[in-house]
């Protein structure tokens, strides 16, 4: 659950150090009343609080700009959208209505405690107008949403594209706790706009996954269900919408009639499962028959977002394969780092690849030196990180076919954990894979790209990633002069670890 509207305002109150007789005088409120919002003691009632949120966020947005703390506060909040270069203080001033608006609403109550995740107080009803929409997804959804474990599960027949060009739709999820439960979310793709989408519609959906890491997205083609128009929370509610011209919901009504959703269930559910899948959550890669496979093609493109598994020494290989019998770990884990250096050094001596790393998540490597294999968690140690960078020098030497790219703090990045999605490709097959320290039981690591369109989109995205100025190439002779030329320095943040 998302912080109280009191312990948001507080934080925000130590963060710029506002006094509480200039937030009162803003706002026209006694200081009295500011004291007891913060102490969590008293809450502002519904008529008010809108207006009272849009004045403290402007109020906190001109002192965060007056101070210089607009990445501070990014940092602080936990806030992974990139500090824009224009208009900052109307993005400060937005991001914190939203943190004020999710902390009153989500943690006020509108439902009984003493209800079962079947028994639901909000009646059926319709809702029209899209302000309303939102809000009525936002605050009175979200905490059904939020009342149901182990497991919740969505399924939603419109098409996720356009979607992401509301921005505003999948905003209830901010207001979900998405960390300790298992989420699955089905939802459509139209494949037309998949093929008519650019980049830019790409990387949104890249970010979207991303961003909503702990979320399990099943994604199908929607051709048997696209003009359905179903929201279900399966064993909750259904929601059935019309929509505008722009493709926004602008009539929804709201339904928890328990046998008319079970019926909407049956329906929907076959529908989807039925449907081709394009992007599929799983559990694991089976390592020894797969990879093989992947790395059987002679063009790679790989984005790694955690760690560096490639070119390892020798002795990393037998270290990891003495800490998977520790573990018990499979056999299939143990046969396949037995043959993935083999296979890597086969493929690696002649064909293209293009690895592109952000430089953060790079920096953390070196600092930390963890790699994941399968369900191995490996953590390499400074003098196994240094013969590694040695042994990708000597690689791009004799393979000048070898691109490394590095990703500056694009758009003003600045959290290491941005990006908690890597991608693996060969053209043919692909897969996004999470940061599995990141994760826990609940939540699945690999996506598996199931249609050779969706691949194509992002080898694309990634193709241009390539082109852009905020990712510069480097040669072996530029990584080993940086390397020559910062050895002690990288030696200190290694032991630093």
């Amino acid at each position: 659950m998302q912080n109280k509207f009191g312990d948001m305002l507080k934080k925000l109150i130590q963060f710029t150090n506002i006094k509480l007789n200039v937030i009162a005088y803003h706002i026209g409120y006694d200081i009295s009343y500011i004291s007891k919002w913060a102490n969590n003691t008293s809450q502002p009632t519904k008529k008010h609080i809108e207006r009272i949120n849009d004045t403290l966020s402007s109020i906190f947005a001109e002192e965060i700009i007056h101070k210089d703390y607009a990445y501070l506060f990014l940092k602080e909040f936990n806030i992974h959208e990139p500090l824009p270069t224009k208009d900052i203080q109307r993005f400060l001033h937005t991001q914190i209505n939203n943190l004020l608006n999710n902390a009153y609403y989500c943690s006020h109550e509108n439902f009984s405690h003493s209800q079962s995740n079947n028994d639901i107080i909000l009646n059926s009803t319709t809702i029209v107008g899209r302000t309303n929409i939102y809000e009525f997804f936002c605050h009175k959804l979200a905490p059904i949403i939020n009342k149901i474990t182990p497991k919740l599960e969505i399924f939603i027949t419109m098409d996720i594209l356009t979607l992401l060009q509301q921005k505003k739709f999948f905003s209830f999820l901010d207001c979900c706790n998405l960390t300790d439960r298992q989420i699955d979310i089905h939802i459509g793709c139209n494949l037309s706009t998949l093929a008519n989408s650019n980049e830019k519609l790409i990387y949104s959906l890249y970010k979207f996954l991303n961003k909503y890491f702990y979320v399990n997205f099943y994604i199908y083609e929607d051709k048997f269900f696209n003009n359905s128009n179903i929201f279900l929370v399966k064993n909750a509610f259904a929601i059935q919408y019309s929509l505008h011209l722009d493709k926004s919901i602008d009539i929804c009504t709201f339904i928890n009639n328990e046998k008319i959703i079970n019926e909407i269930q049956k329906r929907i559910s076959d529908t989807f499962f039925n449907s081709p899948i394009i992007l599929q959550p799983k559990k694991e890669i089976i390592l020894n028959s797969f990879h093989p496979f992947f790395y059987l093609n002679k063009n790679f493109t790989i984005f790694i977002t955690n760690g560096f598994e490639f070119f390892l020494p020798k002795k990393s290989y037998l270290k990891m394969i003495d800490l998977c019998k520790q573990q018990n770990l499979t056999d299939e884990t143990i046969a396949s780092l037995k043959n993935l250096q083999i296979m890597w050094e086969e493929q690696f001596e002649k064909n293209p690849i293009s690895f592109i790393l952000p430089e953060l998540n790079l920096m953390d490597y070196i600092q930390k030196g963890k790699v994941i294999f399968g369900d191995l968690k490996y953590q390499t140690t400074p003098q196994e990180r240094e013969e590694q960078l040695s042994y990708l020098i000597q690689s791009m030497y004799k393979n000048p076919l070898i691109d490394i790219y590095l990703m500056s703090q694009q758009e003003n990045v600045n959290d290491i954990n941005y990006y908690k999605l890597s991608y693996y490709s060969n053209q043919k097959i692909a897969y996004f894979k999470k940061n599995k320290y990141l994760l826990n039981k609940y939540h699945l690591p690999i996506y598996f790209l199931k249609n050779s369109l969706l691949i194509q989109k992002f080898d694309m995205l990634f193709s241009k990633f390539k082109q852009t100025n905020f990712v510069h190439k480097y040669t072996a002779e530029k990584i080993e002069n940086l390397y020559l030329a910062n050895k002690s320095l990288l030696h200190r943040i290694m032991e630093n670890k």
